[in-house]
């Protein structure tokens, strides 16, 4: 081989070894992150599914088929938090923590009377009526008045409303961020996933 065509080989071997390997790792890596995210939301498709059906959350695994996580074999509940992550060559990387919390929420009973100032009026027809119904017992306005004493009010009502919530893991693998900065997975961890 002359020297020239040597020469050559060199700096196309440089070129490929500089320029086009790294691209093509990146090009995996990205593929690896959009495959990570699609089965991050597969999971929460699963476990809303299952919370739903059932009212309750069981082990992981047997929730969803999606495995990327320290221990697919855990109990999902509030006392504990799960890591969520990719595995490359047979290593797990955890990128988020997922975590259950619950909230209680009080729901306070609307009073169908209340728009428009309708119960000051309703009580003034109410006494109207009172009078009324004393000489004329059979009146409509004899049974508005009993219809509109004494119904006793609705009591609030508590609801605890379960929720997953995602926080990104601090320090963790540079291709963690290709992960959580993809927008399905920023909007779980913005506003977490109500179930």
């Amino acid at each position: 081989m002359s020297t020239p065509k040597l020469i050559l080989f060199i700096i196309i071997g440089i070129v490929f070894y500089v320029i086009v390997l790294p691209m093509l790792g990146g090009a995996k890596n990205e593929a690896l992150a959009i495959q990570a995210a699609s089965e991050l939301e597969q999971f929460v498709k699963d476990v809303k599914q299952y919370y739903g059906s059932r009212g309750r959350l069981v082990v992981i695994s047997d929730m969803t088929w999606v495995r990327n996580f320290d221990n697919p074999n855990k109990i999902l509940s509030t006392k504990q938090s799960t890591q969520y992550g990719p595995v490359i060559k047979e290593q797990f990387i955890p990128c988020l923590t997922i975590s259950v919390k619950e909230k209680t929420i009080t729901i306070q009973p609307q009073d169908k009377n209340a728009k428009k100032g309708k119960n000051a009026k309703n009580a003034k027809n109410a006494k109207n009526d009172t009078k009324n119904a004393k000489t004329n017992s059979n009146s409509k306005n004899a049974k508005n008045a009993k219809n509109a004493k004494g119904q006793p009010a609705e009591k609030p009502k508590t609801k605890i409303e379960t929720y997953l919530e995602f926080k990104p893991i601090k320090n963790a693998d540079p291709f963690c961020d290709m992960i959580t900065t993809r927008p399905e997975v920023e909007k779980f961890m913005k506003s977490g996933v109500k179930l």
